[in-house]
């Protein structure tokens, strides 16, 4: 049996290495968002067509739960405890999505195939989405390319690229990720014009040729 002295000065070590070991900081979760609050929202759909969204393709570099930031284009970090609320690219195509069934540019805005095979697809790839951090200046950088498929040819309709940098002042993760999520609203307003202006030619184009 041990002895009581024995017993007590077992405990206090045991006190003194629970209280000196460094508790491991919890997981904290971003995510993308931004308000439709402020984008009209026409009541009757603008074009009788249905669009399918693709998730975008991902370089695998950024295919991961846990935020990347890059000090040079050549070394990539993860952070150990600040992760995604889910991959870039669901979030991304989640965005797409609410933005553009807001706008109402299609009668039907889908993320899977239904029952028949949509008119249109989008689909694209994420080049970039990190925090940049340069000397003492950090960027949201966020690159990606797309494309409007017409499905039943696989004609390629309209695409966009882009690559962007946005300086953030306040040197915290959230802060990149709001900004991450202005940027991707402020290229939403780009992309509708261009996937309106794509389907206003296929409407020409289709009653030029008698479709």
């Amino acid at each position: 049996m041990m002895r009581p002295t024995a017993l007590v000065a077992g405990l206090l070590l045991a006190a003194l290495v629970f209280l000196g070991c460094p508790k491991t900081p919890a997981r904290q979760y971003y995510g993308l968002s931004y308000s439709l609050a402020d984008v009209p929202a026409p009541a009757a759909s603008k074009y009788k067509a249905t669009l399918m969204i693709r998730e975008p393709d991902i370089l695998l570099a950024y295919d991961r739960a846990q935020i990347v930031y890059r000090f040079d284009p050549f070394r990539f970090k993860y952070y150990a405890f600040k992760y995604w609320l889910a991959k870039p690219q669901q979030m991304v195509r989640e965005l797409f999505y609410r933005h553009i069934k807001h706008v109402n540019l299609f009668d039907e805005v889908t993320l899977v195939f239904q029952r028949q095979v949509p008119d249109y697809v989008l689909e694209g790839m994420i080049d970039a989405i990190e925090e940049y951090d340069s000397g003492d200046v950090w960027y949201s950088h966020l690159a990606m390319s797309l494309r409007l498929v017409r499905y039943s040819d696989r004609e390629v309709i309209w695409s966009h690229k882009f690559d962007m940098k946005k300086e953030v002042f306040t040197k915290q993760p959230v802060y990149v990720v709001r900004a991450m999520s202005e940027q991707i609203e402020e290229q939403m307003e780009v992309i509708v014009k261009g996937i309106d202006e794509a389907m206003a030619q296929e409407e020409l184009d289709a009653a030029g040729s008698g479709r």
